[in-house]
């Protein structure tokens, strides 16, 4: 089961499962940009709370696929060390993170 998600996320063309996860996480990488890029324009002012929620929504599908793979990664503890410290991945978990905060606590203060 761990080698399927691993291979899912990490092997995306072994599978067409892994395909379509692939292509559906390049395209909420390309949303997650066009978002970036709404949210700076003052005009869109109006619809902010609309672009947040789908930015924090986009947030937790990157948590959720870093996790899995996380999770799922060979499980000697090499590997795993090897995966949390990889330069990619920490800048990721350090974005993801940021992002999340940042977005909860705009919903919480605007409750």
């Amino acid at each position: 089961w761990k080698e399927y998600l691993w291979n899912l996320f990490e092997n995306p063309e072994e599978t067409q499962g892994g395909s379509i996860v692939c292509s559906v996480m390049v395209v909420s990488a390309i949303v997650s940009v066009i978002i970036g890029v709404l949210l700076q324009v003052p005009e869109l002012d109006a619809d902010r709370s609309l672009w947040i929620f789908f930015e924090t929504l986009l947030t937790f599908i990157f948590l959720s696929e870093y996790s899995i793979r996380l999770y799922s990664c060979p499980s000697t503890k090499y590997l795993k060390y090897d995966f949390v410290l990889r330069v990619p991945n920490i800048l990721d978990l350090v974005r993801k993170l940021i992002n999340l905060f940042l977005y909860l606590l705009v919903f919480i203060t605007r409750l």
